[in-house]
């Protein structure tokens, strides 16, 4: 069972406004202020990301993925995982710039359904097994075999 246990997670996508050396937070508050702006008028959020992320996901529209709160910062674990499936945040003001973050969807932590584990499960079996296979063949060579030094 252990195995097959699971943390929280969430697929996150997140725009990312790099800070210019002349950018204040309040600057990066507004150029957040305006694509959540967007967001709030029915904008989609992976359209908003390709536009306007400075980041490499950008061409995906901010896709990172299936995160755990242990693969994030400190401070987008806490935003992103106060935020419920569909939901996007605040701007978040950080040294490096400003994220909007959006869960696209969410997975509670837990063991994993059979469903979803049947194949790895097997395959953990078969190498089992196989290795046990091994193992006797090897375990019998040895039995009746013999070295003769001349």
């Amino acid at each position: 069972k252990e195995r097959f246990y699971q943390e929280d997670q969430v697929h996150l996508r997140l725009i990312q406004i790099n800070r210019s050396p002349e950018d204040s937070d309040e600057t990066l508050r507004q150029k957040a202020g305006d694509i959540m702006a967007k967001l709030k008028a029915g904008a989609d959020f992976v359209d908003l990301a390709r536009l306007y992320s400075q980041d490499s996901r950008r061409t995906k529209g901010g896709d990172w993925g299936w995160q755990s709160r242990s693969d994030l910062r400190q401070e987008f674990a806490d935003v992103a995982f106060s935020l419920e499936k569909g939901q996007y945040s605040e701007p978040l003001i950080l040294p490096e710039g400003a994220f909007l973050l959006y869960v696209e969807d969410r997975k509670f932590a837990g063991i994993l359904p059979i469903d979803e584990v049947r194949d790895q499960i097997e395959r953990i079996l078969v190498q089992q097994s196989a290795r046990q296979a091994q193992e006797r063949w090897l375990e019998k060579l040895r039995r009746n075999g013999y070295v003769k030094h001349y």
